[in-house]
C-alpha cells in the first residue's frame, strides 16, 4: 500500500524520532512523529475511500475510417457515500494509434460523475483492442496508494475510406 515515497518518509521519520529522542530535542521527537503520522493517515485515506469508482468506456464511433477520429471516453460514477481520494486512470492502446491513454482525475465527490476522453486518428484498417484499464486511487501526497483492474477489453474496427 505504501509508495516507495511512503515508506522513505517514514523511515526518515523514525530516523527524526529516534535522534530526537536520544539527543533530547522534543521538537526533533515530535517532527519525526508527525511524519510519521502523515503516512499512517495517506494510508488511512486510501484504506477507507480507496474504493475504486464505477467506471465505463465508450468508443465512438465503434466502425471508424483510415483517418477518421476515434474518441475513446471514459465515465466516471463515484456511487459511494464519500468522495474519492485523487484517481489515476491508464487505458492500454495499441502501438500503432499511441502507447498509452493516462489521466488523472481529482477527487469526485459522493454521487458525481466525470468524464475523460482521448481522441485517436487510426492510420491503418483493422480491429484494435483498447485495455485494459487499470485504476489507481492515491492519497493527495502521493505516500499510499491502492491498484486494481477497472475494466476489460474493448475493441473497435477501421475500415479503409
Amino acid at each position: 500500500m505504501p509508495t516507495k515515497r511512503g515508506v522513505l518518509l517514514a523511515l526518515m521519520g523514525l530516523s527524526v524520532w529516534v535522534i530526537g529522542r536520544v539527543l533530547g530535542s522534543q521538537a526533533a521527537e515530535q517532527i519525526g512523529f508527525a511524519l510519521i503520522v502523515l503516512v499512517a493517515v495517506g494510508i488511512a485515506v486510501v484504506r477507507v475511500g480507496g474504493r475504486i469508482p464505477k467506471i465505463t468506456r465508450r468508443i465512438i464511433p465503434e466502425r471508424g475510417r483510415v483517418h477518421a477520429p476515434v474518441t475513446i471516453a471514459l465515465q466516471i460514477h463515484n456511487d459511494s457515500r464519500g468522495r474519492t481520494p485523487l484517481l489515476l486512470l491508464e487505458d492500454r492502446i495499441p502501438t500503432g494509434l499511441a502507447s498509452r491513454a493516462r489521466f488523472v482525475v481529482p477527487g469526485v465527490e459522493a454521487g458525481g460523475r466525470r468524464e475523460v476522453a482521448v481522441e485517436l486518428r487510426p492510420q491503418q484498417r483493422g480491429r484494435y483492442e483498447i485495455g485494459p484499464l487499470e485504476a489507481e486511487v492515491s492519497d493527495p501526497f502521493g505516500l499510499a496508494r491502492s491498484q486494481s483492474q477497472a475494466l476489460g477489453m474493448s475493441s473497435f474496427l477501421v475500415h479503409p475510406r
